[in-house]
């Protein structure tokens, strides 16, 4: 399984094209984190319910 880091900076629409292809196992991945430049970017939101462990950061936090 590879492990997926997603870098975003708005709505994700990478980030859910890569959910969906795990959904419908297109691709045999796990996201294991996502980053913002945004703190407010609603992919990070997303990423929430995504990621396991709750990996998912700003800049503002990193």
């Amino acid at each position: 399984m590879k492990k997926i880091v997603v870098l975003l900076s708005g709505e994700g629409t990478n980030l859910q094209a890569i959910i969906d292809a795990r959904n419908a196992s297109s691709i045999d991945a796990e996201i294991v984190g996502v980053f913002s430049n945004k703190a407010d970017a609603f992919g990070l939101q997303q990423a929430k319910s995504a990621v396991k462990n709750d990996r998912t950061f700003s800049s503002y936090q990193v």
